[in-house]
């Protein structure tokens, strides 16, 4: 019988087919997922549409997965680095919906995700002029076939995505209003269309804004109301009155990097800008980092009470103060941006 030549079914390809399956099976109870033809693939593996209580919500996702039958891949306590071109980086930029890159590892079967596209945001024209980009994917963004529900950041990069991408209706609008200052030619019907379909999207917009600008307002309200509810407990304390009353200038008792008059400074500044809608995209970053700093110190402030009131009275019950000190730290670990990639030049291959 003569030995005919026949195509191999190599390593690399088993490894990728395996590790497709493996990240399939994990995030098929969350999200339907459609692979894409191998012949056509430019960077994009698989497509997505997450799924709630069995009902399909209008909210997809593109999937790049790499297998590896072990994760050897450069890695620290915290990340794994992947190399990823910039000419994929840039058709991921393209699509509609975001691209959540994975790295599988088909050993443990463990699936480590990170959204690219939104950490190189600001970053894009800078990466130009380079061939690939490292990649950081946190070891704490994990889904495996135990996972019970998808984490809430993924969920919100595809709506960050979402969000994103308005800027490119803006750009269209700002292309016609040009024009018109030019004495360019223009399609009136479609010009006119736009404009019908960009402004009730608009107004919905402005309309939502203006209720989360009120609910972070009423947050930020009601932090600092309670943190002058644990002072006034303080002040009635015995073992901490030598200390607390000084709490307006020292904040050596607390561990506090603000006092309070800092603080209260910085709040009432930020709730009045809030209130009179002069708010900025660089005011809005100034807010989170006044309401972590207005958490800090309600986490320590609270921690110092705790203490103050267990050496005052150590057989009470005191299960409100750390259920609340578990409340704050979890607020405060919401808030804390964790970059996912470098900014440092070393970090990008040339």
């Amino acid at each position: 019988m003569v030995d005919y030549k026949l195509p191999t079914y190599g390593v690399n390809k088993q490894t990728g087919n395996i590790a497709a399956d493996i990240l399939k099976a994990s995030l098929q109870r969350f999200a339907i997922i459609n692979p894409h033809e191998e012949s056509i693939d430019l960077g994009i593996d698989m497509r997505g549409q997450i799924v709630e209580n069995g009902v399909p919500k209008n909210q997809f996702f593109n999937i790049q997965c790499k297998g590896t039958a072990s994760l050897d891949i450069e890695s620290t306590d915290d990340y794994f680095t992947k190399q990823i071109s910039v000419t994929t980086i840039n058709y991921w930029n393209q699509q509609n919906d975001t691209t959540f890159l994975f790295i599988v590892d088909n050993a443990t079967e463990n699936c480590y995700w990170c959204n690219p596209i939104i950490d190189l945001n600001d970053r894009m024209s800078e990466i130009q002029g380079q061939e690939t980009v490292n990649i950081k994917i946190p070891k704490t963004n994990l889904i495996n076939k135990q996972t019970t529900e998808l984490p809430t950041e993924f969920i919100q990069s595809i709506l960050l995505y979402v969000a994103n991408n308005l800027n490119i209706a803006t750009s269209l609008v700002k292309r016609l209003s040009s024009a018109l200052e030019n004495n360019e030619s223009l399609d009136l019907d479609f010009s006119i269309q736009l404009l019908q379909n960009i402004i009730p999207s608009i107004e919905e917009i402005h309309g939502h804004y203006k209720t989360i600008i009120e609910h972070l307002t009423q947050e930020i309200k009601d932090s600092w109301s309670e943190s002058k509810e644990y002072l006034m407990k303080l002040i009635h304390n015995l073992p901490a009155r030598n200390w607390v009353s000084n709490f307006q200038t020292d904040t050596g008792f607390i561990l506090s990097g603000k006092n309070y008059n800092d603080l209260k400074q910085e709040v009432n500044s930020i709730i009045i800008e809030f209130e009179l809608n002069k708010l900025t995209v660089s005011r809005l970053e100034d807010l989170k980092e006044i309401y972590s700093e207005l958490l800090e110190y309600q986490i320590n402030l609270l921690a110092f009470l705790y203490e103050m009131s267990c050496e005052d009275n150590p057989s009470g019950d005191y299960t409100k103060l750390t259920n609340g000190l578990d409340k704050l730290r979890d607020k405060k670990e919401k808030i804390i941006t964790k970059p996912l990639l470098d900014t440092s030049p070393e970090s990008y291959y040339k």
